[in-house]
């Protein structure tokens, strides 16, 4: 395996990590939220699609960065 298969390998990696990661990260807080503020779900439901927003910019950029990535 050549070095930039490697490096392609290990950048594409995150991906998956990212995407679960802003997931779980955005579901923790709104429950945090929820929890501080007294509501039933509401930020449990609001918070989690901006997250999601950012695992989709965070998931464009680490394909753009790897060596056979597009651009």
């Amino acid at each position: 395996m050549s070095a930039r298969s490697l490096a392609t390998v290990s950048i594409l990696a995150g991906v998956p990590l990212a995407m679960g990661a802003c997931v779980l990260l955005g579901w923790w807080l709104g429950s945090l939220l929820d929890g501080a503020l007294h509501t039933d779900i509401a930020f449990q439901i609001l918070i989690p699609p901006l997250f999601i927003a950012a695992s989709l910019r965070e998931t464009i950029l680490l394909l753009r960065r790897s060596p056979s990535g597009p651009g």
